[in-house]
């Protein structure tokens, strides 16, 4: 993954976690490895398996970062896709300006 081959290093950790299935790690770095390309259902998914074969915090902490991307982009998609007078449309707006300045530093 360091060297920039994103395919390969998909590849190796695919490999790798039918070599090894109840590792946990090659599910974490594949997470990882699609969190960092934006492939961000993969990535949930890569966490949540490896979570189911050791609950460990830092992939917890991946995987809630995950979902709160995934969250703040339905949101978007949303306004963009309600109709102006539509009631859910004020609603929406506040819950994705709440999120943003709550990810805010």
């Amino acid at each position: 993954m360091e060297t920039g081959r994103w395919d390969v290093a998909e590849g190796y950790y695919l490999q790798l976690t039918r070599a090894r299935p109840n590792d946990a790690e090659p599910w974490f770095q594949l997470g990882n490895l699609y969190a960092e390309q934006g492939r961000l259902d993969s990535a949930e998914r890569a966490y949540r398996e490896a979570l189911r074969r050791r609950d460990e915090v830092r992939t917890l902490h991946n995987l809630g970062l995950v979902q709160i991307k995934l969250g703040i982009g339905a949101l978007r998609e949303a306004q963009r896709r309600l109709p102006a007078d539509d009631p859910i449309q004020e609603q929406t707006r506040e819950f994705l300006r709440g999120a943003l300045e709550a990810a805010a530093p």
